[in-house]
């Protein structure tokens, strides 16, 4: 997103919890480079977790992010109804390599 808003003209701006010194994160926990950022908007402690959750139905899940695995026998089990044999169709249809978007936007 931040090379197209860049190449079609526009601004790139990250929003960020907090500021970290040069060379303090490691290179996989980088989003978007910093030579394609144009300006840094920095999120107060406070309002993050209200305004800027993780997604609709929780404020951070760790699990999400990468960040930790939950053991396999924690997972609940979906019932089988149409949504699980929908969901079951949809996975069935990937290909090995290939990435998905389950976004909610």
């Amino acid at each position: 997103m931040a090379t197209a808003a860049r190449n079609s003209g526009g601004v790139v701006l990250a929003q960020v919890k907090r500021l970290c010194s040069v060379g303090s994160l490691p290179s996989r926990q980088v989003g978007i480079p910093g030579a394609m950022v144009d300006c840094v908007v920095v999120v107060d402690e406070e309002d993050h977790d209200e305004y800027h959750p993780m997604s609709y139905t929780s404020r951070h899940d760790p699990v999400l992010s990468g960040e930790i695995k939950t053991p396999v026998e924690d997972v609940p089990k979906m019932p089988l109804n149409e949504r699980k044999i929908i969901a079951r169709r949809a996975s069935m249809a990937l290909k090995p390599g290939k990435v998905v978007n389950l976004g909610i936007g």
